[in-house]
């Protein structure tokens, strides 16, 4: 049955009606207090009468206070007995979005521990694809196997879950987002308004413009309300991102439309760039995730881009705390196109990796060719160099 399709002004809007269509349900949201699981864990605080539990480490506070309705638990996932912990009372479901490795799923897969969880839902990734994936790529295309990478560790978490759906029909759903953007989120969104209202150039890629589907995370959390309050999503793998591919530029552009700054848009082909600045997305492939199966199934709708920015920066001008822009550490170097120092370089990747997991995707071999193409563009190893 086709159902119609609309955008909301607001989360509340979008997952009120979800909330109280399905049953009462006692819900575990492991990890995320900051940004995806704050907004999931008050949805479902907020517009049903769910019990929602809310468990991870507790070091990073919320950024607002939690409903008081939302039970929170400190433990560490990694720790059996914190898990087990938790455990002590059976869940109706159990959303995962802090599960990084297959130690991270184990203890919480125990016989004991299955009987007591009556849905599991995990957050994978759009990373778990081998690159490029295929243009409008679907939930069957090539996953890469590369153990110890963000995207390959994460497809062995979905190998480990999917078994036991097969072995016993334990009840599981895979949920792959990409390009998630919205309030309380620093990256994509908040950090092209803050430049352009501070009238800082933002840098891009220069070269063939790739496209990706960016996520607004209301659309997101719809969707894991959606996975919890029905069987349909048993033993399934969805993408989901938004209707809309767009280039960085476009991205940018559009921003710059709703808030009436102009866009200062600077290109550069200086691969360094890409461990300096992480606020937007450098890629050289398209990243479009097929959203047909996820609509199908569930009737889920998406947001229009437009429209979902355009809230973001409703909320930014109601936060203004959150346009501070953030000043890149090679801003001088790359407004005059010198090459980026090695030692910004080095700092750029750590922030890289943890940023943008999207770069944790290489294969150990381009690993180690990357890191000896940043050692032999540094200005160190040049000096060392002998010379003829």
């Amino acid at each position: 049955m086709h159902r119609p399709q609309r955008h909301y002004t607001s989360l509340g809007e979008k997952t009120a009606g979800r909330a109280r269509c399905i049953e009462a349900m006692k819900i575990a949201i492991l990890g995320g207090s900051r940004f995806i699981g704050f907004h999931l864990a008050r949805a479902l605080a907020e517009h049903g009468s769910h019990q929602v539990t809310l468990f991870n480490r507790g070091r990073t506070p919320s950024p607002e206070p939690l409903p008081p309705s939302v039970n929170v638990v400190i433990g560490d996932r990694d720790v059996p007995a914190h898990a087990a912990r938790l455990l002590d009372q059976p869940f109706d479901a159990i959303c995962d979005l802090s599960g990084y490795s297959p130690r991270h799923v184990l203890p919480f897969l125990t016989p004991a521990h299955r009987s007591r969880i009556g849905h599991y839902v995990f957050c994978s990734t759009s990373s778990v694809y081998q690159v490029p994936p295929p243009n409008l790529y679907t939930e069957t295309a090539p996953r890469t196997a590369a153990a110890g990478t963000y995207g390959g560790d994460k497809a062995a978490i979905e190998d480990i879950l999917i078994a036991h759906w097969h072995r016993g029909r334990w009840p599981v759903t895979i949920v792959r987002p990409q390009g998630v953007f919205g309030p309380f989120d620093a990256q994509q969104a908040a950090f092209v308004f803050s430049r352009l209202r501070a009238s800082l150039p933002i840098f891009l890629r220069a070269g063939p413009r790739f496209r990706i589907n960016f996520l607004y995370v209301h659309d997101l959390v719809a969707a894991f309300v959606d996975v919890i309050g029905t069987t349909a999503s048993h033993g399934r793998i969805y993408n989901v991102a938004g209707d809309d591919a767009v280039t960085p530029h476009d991205f940018v552009a559009i921003c710059s439309e709703i808030s009436g700054d102009r866009a200062d848009i600077r290109t550069t082909a200086d691969w360094r760039h890409r461990f300096v600045q992480v606020g937007v997305p450098w890629l050289p492939y398209d990243l479009i995730a097929d959203n047909r199966a996820i609509k199908s199934d569930l009737g889920l709708s998406f947001t229009p881009l437009k429209a979902a920015l355009a809230e973001s920066w409703t909320w930014l001008q109601a936060h203004p705390g959150r346009l501070t822009p953030q000043l890149l550490p090679a801003e001088h170097y790359l407004s005059r196109h010198r090459p980026v120092p090695f030692s910004l370089v080095a700092a750029g990747i750590r922030q890289a990796v943890v940023a943008f997991p999207l770069i944790r995707m290489l294969h150990p071999h381009r690993v180690i060719a990357l890191v000896l193409r940043v050692l032999a563009a540094s200005p160190l190893i040049r000096m060392l160099r002998p010379r003829g």
